[in-house]
């Protein structure tokens, strides 16, 4: 009788292990993870995007050339995003978990996107379309194009779908014939990227710098310093490259949305290295890193006052001051 009552018991618990295992997987299964943060994604890009409309919208009604360039370009910027966090739930790994995003979710989302789209569509009529404008139009064409394949692949109400697919077309119209804009839709697109690559390395190496207080080692300061270097040398001389043709024609509204990222990255990542190293004299071995320091914020400095971003300047200007502070001590 013993004997059973134990057999009966170690049965029992086997099986309540088990079961707290399996919940543990549920718990921590990355497919759900990945489905979460798409949905999560996906309602903030819908938010941002309404945001950026009602922004735009709360002028007096007549937009200046500038502000209808910035709120494309934003808008685009977003539509690039959610390409991205759409893309998470197309992929072979989730795609049958996809399913269970909700349609209040999903439909919801395309929609803002189209409606955002339609505000830019009404904004462009009888508007001169030059260079700039041109190839920020045909980027948001082709991310539109895009977004309608994606939501078809996810089975969206084919309403919705339909009505992506108009507006796709009408906003492809609005491009100027002429090859010279496809041109000026791969130098917005080499912008953007290369803006956001060096935002994304500075982002890791001051997260990695993070990671170990606020007192790292020289050395491990000075490997971010470096790094943060390269990334400013290379945004800077591709951007400078790729806008030079544009540099009279962009306004400080449209310089602003395409590189904001960028400063802010540079100027936040900035400030945790300076924290890192204190108020006091700098370690004798951070000489030449906070000197090559120095140079990179006075070129980044120059790169913003030569697109007019007055904001980002004077701050990389005090940043580059503080680091000659440090570098006399």
């Amino acid at each position: 009788m013993v004997a059973t009552k134990f057999v009966l018991s170690s049965a029992l618990l086997a099986m309540l292990v088990s079961a707290a295992a399996n919940e543990r997987r549920d718990q921590y299964n990355p497919v759900d993870v990945i489905v979460n943060g798409a949905k999560s994604g996906m309602i903030n890009a819908r938010q941002q995007v309404e945001s950026l409309v009602r922004g735009f919208q709360s002028n007096d009604g007549h937009p200046t050339a500038d502000a209808v360039k910035a709120f494309i370009t934003g808008l685009d910027g977003q539509i690039d995003n959610s390409i991205g966090v759409v893309a998470d739930l197309l992929s072979p790994v989730t795609f049958g978990a996809s399913k269970a995003v909700e349609g209040a979710i999903l439909g919801p989302f395309f929609q803002s996107l189209t409606d955002g789209t339609e505000v830019a569509i009404s904004n462009l009529v009888g508007m001169p379309i030059d260079a700039v404008l041109g190839g920020s139009i045909q980027s948001l064409a082709n991310n539109m194009n895009k977004l309608v394949g994606q939501a078809q692949q996810l089975q969206v109400d084919q309403k919705i779908v339909s009505n992506m697919a108009r507006t796709q077309q009408r906003l492809a119209a609005r491009v100027p014939k002429g090859s010279h804009h496809k041109r000026d839709v791969g130098v917005m697109e080499g912008v953007t990227s290369t803006v956001n690559t060096a935002s994304q390395s500075i982002d890791t190496l001051v997260s990695q710098l993070q990671a170990q207080g606020q007192h790292a080692s020289p050395a491990a300061i000075s490997a971010v310093i470096a790094g943060i270097d390269a990334q400013i040398d290379n945004a800077v001389g591709n951007v400078n490259n790729l806008l030079s043709p544009y540099a009279n024609s962009l306004s400080s509204t449209v310089s602003g949305v395409l590189l904001n990222n960028f400063f802010q990255s540079i100027t936040s990542g900035s400030e945790v290295v300076l924290l890192n190293i204190g108020t006091g004299p700098a370690d004798a071995s951070l000489s030449a890193s906070l000197n090559s320091f120095a140079r990179s914020m006075k070129n980044a400095a120059d790169f913003a006052g030569k697109y007019n971003l007055q904001d980002q300047q004077t701050q990389l200007i005090n940043i580059n001051h503080r680091i000659h502070l440090l570098i006399k001590q």
